[in-house]
């Protein structure tokens, strides 16, 4: 396992959708040499600074930057945002691949 790159997925764990992004983060686990996946509760309200309505910032250089909209995986690598991906079908599509 390499701790320089990992995933970290954003849901409302309160939401409908929250049973099958939880569904596809195990099947990814599961796969062969997976990354390390941390999941952030977008519900929970020490995360609702991240939380967006308007635009979702798809480059942050630092946490501080995040804004996140709805479903989100984010990959990094060495720190840095190495992939963005938006969508709860879009996670679930690349964390089943």
């Amino acid at each position: 396992m390499n701790a320089s790159r990992y995933l970290v997925v954003y849901y409302d764990k309160s939401s409908d959708d929250a049973d099958e992004v939880m569904s596809a983060i195990y099947t990814y686990e599961a796969s062969p040499e997976p990354l390390t996946v941390y999941t952030v509760d977008l519900s929970n309200a020490l995360n609702k600074g991240v939380v967006t309505e308007d635009n979702s910032n798809k480059k942050p250089s630092k946490a501080s930057e995040l804004a996140i909209k709805g479903v989100t995986l984010i990959r990094f690598r060495d720190g840095e945002v190495r992939e963005y991906i938006e969508g709860k079908d879009s996670v679930i599509d690349y964390l089943k691949k």
